[in-house]
């Protein structure tokens, strides 16, 4: 029998060399200590990061590789220290293959359609994470509270994404969401405030309709529900 030959694999350092080039020079510009290599058809970046405070004292350091996926920037890299500094647990916001939980699921799409960069990724994500760890590791507390996961971690960012304890109020919002492809900025709110949609949900609808998949929406609806029916 004939052997059939597998597609080869499209990375994205060589379908797309110019962006490649524009974060080698960003890199360069920013974080010249830290360094690209190709290891086993992957894109990685090593190097040591600093934690550093507005004084300019320095806080702690990491060495951290960053594992580049096929598909950046329509992916989120994976984020590993190297040193064993960060224990590998979930309470430390770290996953099991011993990368970093850098932001919840939603918040990695919304980055993405930001347009992720290695150096926003640096600054935005990283940096912050590692500062976290410096802070739990000295207070033995996550300096603005833990973050919650599963079905907790699900209630929990709705709640702090449409600005409401309220899953009532969540759910209401979501099922609109789903099944309203549009609301004139005009039209009474669909919350029953008496108020216009433009001056009421307008801004929260939007938002959530664009970092929430309409599958997970689905799902995560369903969650929510359990918590109140």
């Amino acid at each position: 029998m004939k052997k059939i030959r597998e597609a080869p694999i499209s990375r994205w350092y060589e379908t797309n060399p110019l962006l490649y080039f524009n974060e080698k020079i960003s890199l360069f510009e920013h974080y010249r200590h830290l360094v690209f290599e190709e290891n086993e058809g992957k894109i990685r970046l090593t190097g040591r990061l600093r934690v550093i405070d507005q004084n300019g004292d320095e806080h702690g350091n990491f060495l951290v590789e960053i594992v580049f996926p096929d598909d950046y920037p329509y992916e989120f890299p994976k984020v590993y220290e190297k040193e064993g500094k960060i224990p590998v647990d979930s309470a430390r916001h770290m996953n099991s293959d011993g990368s970093f939980a850098l932001c919840f699921k939603y918040d990695e799409i919304f980055h993405i359609k930001k347009g992720l960069k290695v150096i926003y990724l640096i600054e935005t994500l990283i940096i912050p994470f590692l500062s976290r760890q410096l802070f739990f590791d000295q207070f033995g507390e996550w300096v603005s509270g833990d973050r919650l996961f599963g079905d907790e971690g699900i209630v929990d960012f709705y709640q702090k994404e449409l600005n409401t304890k309220d899953l009532k109020i969540i759910s209401n919002i979501l099922e609109t969401v789903l099944t309203t492809h549009k609301i004139a900025p005009n039209a009474p709110c669909f919350c029953k405030s008496g108020k216009k949609f433009k001056k009421c949900h307008r801004e929260l609808f939007e938002h959530i309709k664009m970092k929430v998949p309409e599958k997970d929406m689905r799902e995560d609806l369903k969650v929510i529900r359990k918590y109140f029916e």
